[in-house]
């Protein structure tokens, strides 16, 4: 009588659903919207749009015919459904217990492996030479693409973040920890920047601690004082974009990985699964470094790198492969919100960060692209340094076997992975964004290939303070370099894209009433936006040109900017301004100049806008 119970309960449950399911799949629009609107509160839901319906139902029909058949199957057999049901309750019962047992494990082996005195004394003077450096930079102008995070999403509700992906500037786990920052202190730039900033703190620890798993001490604490010291990093540590938590993420799931390499823990494989799964709900390009630590994982299965606990390959690659089902699953749920708000009109860009090119034009550019990233990754580092650390990512290669003890160098599995992506889905590899999470992978090889071959030296010769006194050298060498570099960089504004802008806007700001319009181009529009919400200045002034207007302004970036390009007023006028029959040209006067930047006012026709936008 239980067993048939049991069946029935769960038979009766999935017909129900699945039954209703298929029914809203054949529903057409206008009934479920007159269900939805008797269901909300204020009896008309807006956002039940044909498009989210179409999208809705594509789920729907699948799933619905799917608990209709396991049902069906149920009612059929009631005693053998009886008994998967125990046996997946008993499962799942089995898997939670692992976990929390594992979960324990996990946490004991963390505290025994805390660093010791006088390692936490070096991480913590480290940390604290991350942050005064990042505080120097952290108020520089704003970049348009944070800029742009901030005012077309960081504002907005969670719900709106989290369904908005029509542009790929949308960063949704970023954004939601840059919305929290705003709601709780602001939005100046120090606030909005606060994740990233916080993110590449936890990066350069990271860093220390992958440096230590995989090689030693010495290794962590020279790959730490780099992450925290280089430069391009320090710069992108405070810009509020989502590639550092991207970054954070691959560190974290390469010290998962090293961890169930050297014991059998779900705990662990679950969090490489989660760490990956954060990155991919940061910034889609995750995809990257999440396909190599996978190859690099399966590298080591194939070599037989795995703990014994594991039996044999297949075990190994039992976990292994769960996990990338794991994450697929943990990305799909994600990423959900944004898949079901497919709107008429309106595809999510979730692939936009690609921008793929002709194979043939990737492979002219290469060359010149490659250089372009290694000068943008080591700007601001002395020459000298710059030579050591290439000749210490040589070292690592050359002394894989002593130092790292697996049959395949980390970096040589990285090449050829990082070739194969880029000749397979050519992405836009001139940007240091794409391809930051690289960036400690290779200080960190370069501190193990260096204190290798220093450690090699003082055992040849029986002399060990030559190891410790040269790790010394560098380690403050790489220090003073970056404190002078970043504190150069901060004085002479070299990380400034715009700096017409805030003396612009502080011009307009005295010169334009709320029913003015101001035109500007694409290529600088977002900074704008931001400096002039700092000012006051209402979104419609230069977000609305359908609107009727008074007096136009417009500005024009020459050719000597930075970052906006070779414009002129005919061409900003052309693309982004209004209807030119309502602009009297005889009427243009420069009333400002900064610079690269001018600011021309341009009479108008009030008739003309009148009839214009008379029926707005």
């Amino acid at each position: 009588m239980k067993s048939k119970s049991l069946s029935g309960v769960f038979a009766i449950s999935f017909l129900t659903a699945g039954l209703l399911f298929t029914a809203i799949f054949i529903f057409p629009y206008e009934i479920l919207k007159s269900i939805g609107d008797f269901l909300s509160s204020d009896r008309n839901l807006e956002s039940l749009t044909p498009g989210r319906i179409i999208t809705l139902k594509s789920f729907l029909l699948p799933l619905g015919i799917f608990l209709v058949l396991m049902g069906s199957l149920i009612w059929i057999w009631p005693e053998k459904a009886r008994i998967l049901i125990e046996k997946g309750a008993s499962q799942i019962r089995q898997i939670r217990e692992r976990v929390l047992k594992d979960g324990r494990i996990l946490l004991n082996d963390l505290w025994r492996g805390r660093p010791d005195r006088a390692e936490t004394s070096s991480l913590i003077a480290i940390v604290l030479l991350a942050i005064m450096l990042r505080l120097m930079m952290i108020t520089r102008p704003a970049e348009y693409d944070e800029a742009y995070t901030f005012i077309a999403f960081a504002r907005k509700s969670f719900r709106q973040i989290l369904i908005d992906y029509n542009v790929p500037n949308n960063h949704i786990f970023h954004t939601i920890l840059v919305r929290l920052s705003y709601l709780m202190f602001g939005s100046d730039l120090w606030q909005i920047r606060l994740p990233t900033f916080l993110a590449s703190l936890l990066l350069v620890i990271s860093t220390y601690f992958l440096g230590r798993n995989l090689y030693n001490r010495k290794s962590g604490i020279i790959s730490a004082i780099l992450a925290a010291t280089l430069p391009s990093l320090v710069v992108k540590s405070v810009s509020a974009r989502g590639y550092i938590i991207v970054t954070l993420m691959m560190v974290v799931a390469l010290l998962a990985g090293n961890y169930v390499i050297q014991k059998k823990n779900i705990a662990g494989w679950f969090i490489l699964a989660l760490s990956c799964a954060i990155g991919f709900f940061t910034v889609p390009v995750m995809i990257f470094p999440c396909g190599f630590i996978f190859i690099w994982l399966f590298s080591l299965g194939l070599t037989k790198q795995y703990h014994q606990d594991y039996v044999n390959i297949f075990s190994w690659m039992k976990y292994l492969f769960c996990t990338g089902f794991l994450l697929i699953f943990m990305v799909m749920l994600l990423y959900l919100p944004v898949v079901l708000n497919i709107n008429t009109g309106r595809t999510p860009n979730i692939h936009n960060f690609l921008y793929p090119i002709p194979f043939g034009e990737y492979l002219a550019s290469a060359p010149t692209a490659l250089g372009i990233l290694i000068l943008e990754w080591f700007s601001g580092l002395n020459e000298l340094l710059f030579f050591i650390l290439i000749a210490g990512f040589i070292l690592s290669l050359l002394l894989n076997r002593s130092i790292l003890k697996q049959p395949l160098p980390m970096s040589l599995i990285l090449i050829v992975y990082i070739l194969a992506a880029i000749l397979i889905i050519k992405p836009p590899s001139i940007f240091l964004r794409i391809w930051i999470w690289i960036l400690p992978l290779l200080l960190m090889w370069s501190a193990a290939g260096i204190v290798g071959a220093l450690d090699w030296a003082a055992t040849k010769f029986s002399k060990p303070y030559i190891s410790h006194g040269l790790t010394g050298i560098l380690v403050l060498g790489v220090a003073v370099n970056g404190t002078v570099a970043i504190r150069s960089a901060s004085l002479k504004g070299t990380y400034t894209q715009d700096p017409a802008v805030i003396p612009v806007t502080a011009f307009l700001k005295s010169q334009i009433a709320n029913n003015d319009l101001v035109i500007v181009s694409s290529s600088s529009n977002a900074r704008y936006w931001y400096y002039f919400y700092k000012s006051d200045i209402p979104d419609q002034v230069i977000r609305n040109r359908k609107r009727a207007f008074a007096d136009v302004y417009v500005i024009v970036n020459t050719e000597s900017s930075p970052a906006c390009g070779n414009e002129t007023l005919e061409t900003v006028l052309k693309y982004f301004g209004p209807n030119s029959d309502l602009l009297d040209m005889s009427k243009v006067d420069l009333v400002y100049k900064y610079d690269y930047a001018s600011v021309y006012q341009i009479g108008t026709f009030p008739a003309r806008i009148q009839r214009a936008y008379s029926a707005h």
